[in-house]
């Protein structure tokens, strides 16, 4: 427990609930301050001005919202997100519950990010490795998502992150859980009036969580939003 005077404090209030008329419900929510603060202060010195602050699960559970409404088909794919530190399994349950599991299997600690040890000899080993670590990591989520969820009624996988692109990851997820597996572009789940011939060619797997937090940031501004204490 910490001193409220540590904390800001977040709520909004939950739409009722048929036959509990007369009852409002809120969800709280809560952050250590100097959490935020630091966070803030290096943003604003950095010429930006901060509008939301939001964790790590929200912004890629929005984006997974997102692309399964732009593709209605695939609503039944899991959002696997491969970070250089740490990666993370993300999905909302039949019952509408954002699932998010974070584990510590990320591209820095597995295989490197210099140049050296990207052209060692033993990077082809230290990659398929990494891809099979990925694999036991994504089955043990798998199943503790299908205890939550009641029924194990994943279709696919979107890659996303830093280390989406790592070589044969996605083959051998595809390989080895019999699921269909592919990249995820989260910028193309937004209208871009630049032409494509005019786009410059970038990983825009990488741009999950920026994309999430962008969006949150935009409905926060233009919506009904928490109150801030």
């Amino acid at each position: 427990p910490f001193p409220v005077e540590e904390l800001s404090l977040d709520f909004v209030r939950l739409r009722a609930e048929e036959g509990m008329r007369g009852t409002d419900s809120y969800q709280v929510f809560a952050t250590r301050k100097d959490v935020v603060e630091s966070r803030v202060e290096a943003l604003q010195q950095s010429g930006l001005k901060p509008v939301l602050v939001d964790v790590h699960s929200q912004s890629l559970g929005h984006i997974w919202k997102l692309a399964a409404e732009r593709f209605p088909e695939k609503n039944k794919y899991c959002l696997l997100d491969i970070g250089s530190l740490a990666s993370s399994f993300t999905m909302f349950t039949e019952q509408g519950e954002l699932f998010h599991k974070e584990f510590a299997c990320g591209t820095r600690i597995s295989m490197g990010t210099s140049q050296e040890d990207l052209l060692s000899d033993d990077a082809q080993a230290k990659t398929e490795q990494f891809n099979r670590q990925v694999v036991e990591r994504v089955k043990r989520q798998m199943q503790l998502y299908t205890s939550i969820n009641g029924s194990q009624n994943i279709k696919g996988i979107w890659l996303s992150g830093e280390g989406a692109s790592t070589p044969m990851l996605a083959e051998e997820l595809s390989h080895q859980l019999a699921l269909e597996c592919e990249l995820l572009n989260p910028l193309g789940l937004f209208e871009m009036k630049v032409s494509k011939r005019k786009r410059r060619a970038a990983d825009w797997q990488h741009f999950s969580t920026a994309a999430g937090l962008a969006v949150r940031g935009i409905h926060w501004l233009g919506g009904v939003r928490a109150v801030s204490h």
